[in-house]
């Protein structure tokens, strides 16, 4: 009874300690999330079957409105991110936003419609389509048809051998000399391959179909078999883990220890993942995993946006202040105001209170450190470098050699 106890506990355990904790992001324009990329400011931006949103930390924001006015609402299958310009594949055909202007770009010449994939490949954008596969000059503006025979283009991947494009009807293979070869996946007929993603650290590339999950080594492929009867739709990598979005939930595969776990939604918890259906996944460059739904985004945060620190940390008392300004002076003093006084010490190393440093808290309660009212409106460093406090009761002017 007791081994069976012993036996129970460590189930539940590994069950819990396995489990994926997701925080969830609702649009409420937009309920799918179809694609999602991040700029090199961080930013990440959500392509939706409502047109484009972006997404700063803690809330959406929509940018589906046109130079003339007219809103742009269309299913965004894929995006792009380069040199802070947006290149989307939608249902109307590529779209191209440009993220410091807030403006949509005419489009690259005449496109095709239903763009499943972007990708840059040999300095040219291409497009895979319901019609072909296109290319487009970005200096030239001239998007050209280079294969009408690989229709219903569901993928590209960009590798040193040429560029790979998954279909409908399989996988093939565009040489650098511009010929096409055919890939044959195993001995069944060719599966939709929906999603390539390359392995980090060598020349594998991972192979999403509508059934199984691939490694494969230009050589042969091998089925990654707990995934075996899954459509896999997307993959992102991240360290030793694969990411596989399926119609199925999440997947998490990791390549090194061959465990999978299985994210699901729970209607009975608000962590789970949003939704079953799983379009988009994406590991960002600190590792946080996005993952776009049927019902919204979720995400798991493996670094955090913000660092907490309490006032208390820094005041080594109780007392409040809701801050409202923060100002750093030449001589690296950094000045706390809000409705409870101005606070000031020096940080030269970050926002803590240097080690040593004295710490000052001007209020009109105050006997060592006076000011005139307690709600402080803006804090000025003059040409002197002097520090001006505005407050409710008139200006202040700070002495550092009194420090008064």
């Amino acid at each position: 009874m007791k081994n069976l106890l012993f036996t129970f506990i460590l189930t539940l355990l590994s069950a819990l300690t396995s489990a994926q904790t997701f925080s969830n992001i609702s649009i409420a324009e937009a309920s799918t999330v179809c694609s999602i990329a991040q700029d090199e400011q961080g930013m990440v931006w959500l392509g939706t079957e409502g047109g484009l949103y972006s997404y700063d930390g803690y809330r959406t924001i929509p940018h589906n409105t046109s130079a003339n006015g007219t809103t742009i609402a269309t299913r965004i299958h894929s995006m792009l991110v380069s040199h802070n310009i947006i290149y989307m594949g939608t249902e109307r055909g590529l779209l191209v936003y440009d993220i410091r202007s807030g403006r949509y770009k005419q489009p690259l010449g005449q496109s095709p419609k239903d763009i499943r994939a972007v990708t840059l490949h040999e300095g040219r954008l291409w497009m895979g389509s319901a019609t072909g596969l296109y290319s487009c000059s970005l200096a030239a503006n001239d998007i050209r048809l280079e294969n009408r025979q690989l229709q219903n283009v569901y993928s590209l991947l960009s590798t040193p051998r040429g560029l790979l494009v998954g279909t409908l009807g399989g996988l093939a293979l565009r040489l650098p000399n511009g010929s096409m070869r055919r890939i044959s996946i195993g001995n069944s007929p060719q599966p939709l391959v929906n999603a390539l993603t390359p392995d980090r650290g060598t020349q594998d590339v991972w192979i999403g179909t509508e059934g199984a999950l691939y490694r494969y080594d230009w050589r042969t492929f091998q089925p990654v078999a707990p995934l075996a009867g899954n459509s896999i739709k997307s993959l992102a990598l991240h360290g030793d883990n694969i990411y596989a979005g399926t119609d199925n939930g999440m997947f998490i595969y990791n390549k090194v220890t061959n465990t999978v776990r299985h994210a699901l939604h729970d209607s009975r918890s608000a962590r789970s993942i949003a939704n079953n259906i799983v379009w988009a996944v994406f590991s960002d460059r600190w590792g946080n995993l996005w993952a776009g739904t049927d019902q919204g985004m979720s995400h798991i945060q493996q670094r955090p946006f913000y660092t907490y620190t309490p006032l208390s940390d820094i005041t080594r008392t109780g007392d409040g202040n809701c801050l409202h300004l923060i100002f750093r002076s030449t001589d690296n003093m950094l000045w706390l105001g809000g409705t409870n006084g101005l606070i000031a010490y020096s940080a030269r190393h970050g926002f803590l209170p240097d080690a040593g440093a004295d710490m000052a808290w001007y209020r009109q309660t105050s006997t060592t450190h006076y000011m005139s009212h307690n709600r402080v409106r803006r804090v000025y460093s003059d040409r002197e470098g002097r520090v001006l406090v505005c407050t409710d009761h008139g200006l202040n002017i700070y002495n550092p050699q009194t420090r008064q």
